[in-house]
């Protein structure tokens, strides 16, 4: 039986931390693995490893072995709850990381207005601990760009555009899972 790996894509703000506690809530033996929490760690704990622009490569090397350990150690889905934004990037995780003769690969995408981020933006609680530097979640909503995931990154491809779609998405990739 290949286990599921749900890639969330999408800005900041779009839904897709809520969408992951969701789904994980109704799939049976899965896993989250959010970068947002790495990055809280590290920003907490280690700033000075740390860079102030460029790519974070702790962050990432964190989350590569996070999801490691979780492919090879255990038999969760995993629920990997990153921005995803850039397809080379999205390919060579899908590729490297999780391989097809281990996983159903589903790629969940936020197409969520920038409008409707930065409305959320402003009603959220949220800590901008996951930020680096200066950065405000408004600033980096402006400067994320999103190329659009394609049918064929991965073996399945849902697009949220509003929160009514979630409750869809969710019950379709449990179908999924009882297929597997």
């Amino acid at each position: 039986m290949r286990r599921l790996l749900i890639l969330t894509v999408g800005k900041t703000h779009t839904g897709k931390s809520t969408f992951a506690r969701t789904l994980a809530e109704q799939l049976p033996n899965s896993l989250i693995i959010d970068q947002d929490h790495h990055a809280a760690f590290l920003n907490t704990h280690y700033p000075e490893l740390v860079p102030s622009r460029g790519m974070n490569d702790v962050k990432h090397a964190l989350t590569q072995f996070i999801s490691s350990i979780a492919t090879e150690r255990t038999d969760a889905h995993l629920i990997v709850c990153n921005a995803n934004l850039s397809r080379v990037n999205r390919l060579c995780l899908l590729n490297e990381q999780y391989p097809p003769t281990v996983f159903h690969r589903i790629i969940v995408f936020f197409d969520v207005s920038d409008a409707t981020a930065l409305n959320r933006i402003k009603q959220s609680d949220r800590r901008s601990v996951v930020i680096r530097g200066e950065l405000t979640y408004e600033t980096l909503i402006q400067k994320q760009v999103v190329e659009p995931p394609e049918a064929d990154e991965a073996d399945q491809l849902y697009v949220i555009r509003e929160s009514n779609d979630v409750n869809s998405v969710i019950q379709q990739i449990k179908q999924r899972q009882s297929v597997e």
